[in-house]
């Protein structure tokens, strides 16, 4: 590389899917710049593969990968980066940026914490991060899902989308509890509040219990029914 140095990617296929990311689990190697070093790297990327954390991951996200793969880029010196989540994970209706100056291997490994941009889906105009998000934008409808991709920004400006996944954990909508007085009207004819139903429960519990008790029913099989 006469420009500089490289930067060795591992790419395992089935990794970075809708159920499991693998971020962090399988190495890349920064700042090589001899075809020694280059060598090295690769093998170091290949043997990830077999590597203790990568197999207790696969194991217990319950994902196999299939093949090791090396990809080999031109390494860039960012004077930013970060991630930019095309859907954001508590937002459905929002991108999220999250960046640091200089490598994001920074934010990836928990090292720093990063700055957090929020902008809308539908019109998101920014004065630094517009470009980024319309970029982002057009490579989740390329790539037919909400994408995951990290990104870096050169010394001469110039944007570098270098990797995307798609979001592991799509968001959810809002949680809505519905408070009512269902089954238990006779006694509470008003809809329970939160501070009721945490009394309430327990009574209820207690009487279900001794009536199932006084008609034989084992410790055992009351626990089954129990809720926790």
């Amino acid at each position: 590389n006469k420009s500089g140095s490289w930067i060795v990617r591992s790419s395992a296929v089935g990794e970075d899917s809708a159920a499991a990311s693998f971020a962090g689990q399988l190495d890349s190697v920064l700042h090589v710049d001899t075809l020694d070093a280059l060598r090295s790297a690769v093998l170091q990327c290949w043997a990830s593969y077999w590597s203790e954390r990568a197999l207790f991951y696969r194991l217990s996200q319950g994902v196999p990968l299939r093949s090791m793969g090396v990809i080999i880029q031109e390494m860039i010196t960012p004077t930013q980066g970060g991630v930019i989540f095309t859907r954001a994970p508590d937002d459905a209706d929002s991108l999220r940026i999250e960046y640091v100056d200089g490598h994001p291997e920074s934010l990836v490994n928990g090292s720093q914490t990063p700055q957090i941009v929020v902008l809308p889906r539908r019109d998101p105009e920014h004065p630094e991060f517009g470009p980024l998000a319309a970029q982002a934008l057009a490579l989740e409808k390329a790539c037919g899902s909400p994408q995951d991709i990290e990104w870096v920004v050169d010394s001469a400006g110039k944007l570098w989308l270098v990797q995307s996944r798609p979001i592991t954990v799509p968001p959810r909508p809002p949680r809505s509890v519905v408070w009512s007085n269902v089954n238990v009207n006779e006694n509470y004819p008003d809809p329970i509040s939160p501070l009721l139903y945490s009394i309430a429960r327990e009574a209820y519990e207690n009487y279900f219990g001794n009536i199932g008790r006084a008609f034989g029913f084992s410790e055992t099989m009351l626990d089954e029914v129990r809720p926790y």
